[in-house]
């Protein structure tokens, strides 16, 4: 088998895959040294370009060896790493509970930021590195100064999730309900006050904000209503739920997995012929899907 592998490599010596598996196949031999030699032979010489010293780092991180990827991941951001390596990089820092360059790697990602998921995932990247290094208490402090000197839907929204970090929920609910106060089209306030709702055990609220979003935001409609259909469950109120769960068929006529996320209420509740009738459907829907 060392010598496949090998030979492998012989054959394609700039595929990083073959060796990767012969690393792999070494260290489940526990022949250790060698398979990191075989895996750091993925970005050694001319094969030491960016994607190469990413694909090394995390093959050691897996195996870990957390400090070594590290050294690896340093290397690969100096050549002009893209937003979701800097990402990962600094939540393997954060690991390390190297708090402060994990939020350098957060600095230099707001750089190249460019769509509005982009920037959520940076924030709750920042969060979770506030936690993790204990402090979060002081920013929510600092967020706290800034929400009340400029009354925003994206301040308060910000303090809001830092306070359900801290398990504050009924501040972070405060927090929230103010957003929308501020700008009651804020989609990102309403989906964050939804959850919210959720966890303080308020479901007919939360119910009332999804069904707010999905008129406001029809690009994830199918996510709102299973939402909804689900709270409705939780609540006792069966056919409300079901109802909604057909809104997602009318929805997603061609989709079986509307079909099937209503059969899958239908069964919660016992009602196993009128979800099986709804399976049927789903396979005339899509006669092939395994």
């Amino acid at each position: 088998a060392l010598e496949l592998y090998r030979r492998a490599i012989q054959l394609a010596p700039d595929q990083p895959q073959y060796r990767e598996y012969l690393g792999e196949y070494l260290h489940k031999l526990d022949r250790k040294e060698e398979a990191l030699e075989a895996w750091e032979s993925i970005a050694q010489g001319p094969r030491a370009n960016r994607d190469n010293l990413i694909r090394l780092a995390e093959v050691l991180n897996t195996f870990e060896h957390a400090e070594k990827s590290l050294e690896v991941f340093a290397k690969a951001a100096e050549l002009d790493p893209t937003f979701a390596h800097r990402l990962r990089y600094s939540e393997l820092l954060s690991r390390a509970k190297r708090y402060q360059d994990a939020l350098s790697q957060l600095d230099l990602a707001q750089v190249v930021a460019e769509t509005p998921e982009e920037r959520e995932q940076l924030l709750k990247a920042r969060i979770t590195i506030y936690s993790s290094g204990g402090k979060l208490d002081e920013q929510i402090v600092e967020a706290r100064q800034t929400a009340e000197a400029d009354e925003t839907a994206q301040n308060y929204r910000r303090l809001a999730l830092m306070l359900d970090a801290a398990t504050r929920i009924p501040e972070a609910t405060e927090a929230i309900e103010s957003a929308m106060k501020a700008d009651p089209a804020d989609i990102g306030a309403m989906e964050v006050a939804a959850e919210l709702y959720r966890k303080a055990s308020r479901l007919s609220d939360a119910i009332d904000i999804y069904r707010m979003l999905a008129k406001s935001d029809s690009r994830f409609l199918p996510n709102y209503l299973k939402r909804i259909a689900s709270l409705h469950m939780t609540l006792g109120q069966v056919d409300q739920a079901l109802a909604t769960a057909n809104e997602l068929i009318v929805a997603q006529p061609g989709n079986p997995e509307a079909y099937r996320f209503y059969a899958e209420q239908c069964f919660r509740v016992g009602r196993d012929d009128e979800g099986i009738e709804k399976l049927r459907r789903a396979l005339r829907a899509a006669p092939r899907d395994r």
